[in-house]
């Protein structure tokens, strides 16, 4: 029999003992010897991996959501600090997220930028139910999932990159999230309109791209959006999608990369 020690990250106390029941069933009827560990917060995921802890499976809440922290709080955060930890001991940790599908839309950029940024990310399920037989295989090696593949693919992942690759991105994006008017926006940014005119022309194209394959991606809905590229009301479609985006446009993990000087990295196009 085959060990594996598994981390379950949800801020609801009652799906997190689900998921870990769940897992436990699947993997033991596999014939795995199964420790199962809840967390709710980023910083509960911290304080485990600063004793040492490495986990060969995590299986993750997308639209984790956690402000009582003093950490880079949300998924993204866990992922990073998960992926990181292995990283030092030579080793891989399998991370599954899950997300209810009717909140979905609201997590879109989340979502990309788990599978654009982190390749320890093998997929997305939308319902517990979905958790057999999809661990079943992660743990026997399988890597590659149709939801990862729709994410990850080289128009999806330009496009999402697109839209952050100028230094003014995403405190634009930050600001449309709040308001549809080019004045309004300009005035949060401290900067001029014609600079936020001209950032709405140029990344329409790109903007356009990533609704589509959002909806290509097959697990988040569309939230009631519609968009036409040659539509004059650019920035109120981008207004109404980027007011969805609340979390991922302030989760301390999101700005701090983008401050970095490594963000050519995670948000520029291959």
């Amino acid at each position: 029999m085959k060990n594996v020690d598994v981390l379950i990250v949800d801020d609801q106390v009652n799906t997190a003992l689900g998921v870990a029941l769940r897992t436990r069933q699947i993997l033991e009827e596999q014939g795995y010897i199964v420790e199962t560990t809840q967390c709710q917060s980023v910083d509960m995921v911290e304080e485990l991996l600063e004793g040492g802890r490495i986990f060969d499976l995590a299986i993750l809440d997308l639209g984790l959501y956690d402000v009582d922290t003093s950490t880079p709080y949300g998924s993204l955060g866990a992922i990073d600090l998960l992926s990181k930890a292995a990283r030092k001991q030579g080793v891989s940790t399998r991370i599954v997220l899950h997300s209810d599908v009717s909140e979905d839309a609201k997590r879109a950029l989340i979502a990309f930028a788990a599978f654009s940024w982190f390749e320890d990310v093998i997929t997305l399920i939308p319902r517990i139910s979905d958790l057999s037989p999809t661990i079943e295989q992660i743990l026997e090696g399988k890597r590659s999932f149709p939801v990862a593949d729709a994410f990850r693919k080289p128009e999806a992942r330009n496009a999402f990159r697109a839209m952050f690759k100028q230094e003014s991105s995403f405190p634009i994006l930050r600001a449309l999230a709040v308001t549809d008017s080019r004045v309004a926006a300009a005035t949060l940014c401290s900067l001029s309109a014609r600079t936020v005119g001209k950032f709405i022309s140029e990344h329409k194209e790109p903007f356009a791209t990533f609704i589509a394959e959002v909806r290509k991606a097959g697990i988040i809905g569309n939230g009631g959006l519609e968009f036409d590229p040659e539509s004059k009301a650019v920035h109120v479609a981008m207004h109404r999608f980027m007011a969805m985006q609340h979390v991922f446009l302030n989760d301390p993990f999101v700005i701090t990369e983008f401050k970095k000087k490594k963000k050519e990295r995670i948000w520029h196009e291959e």
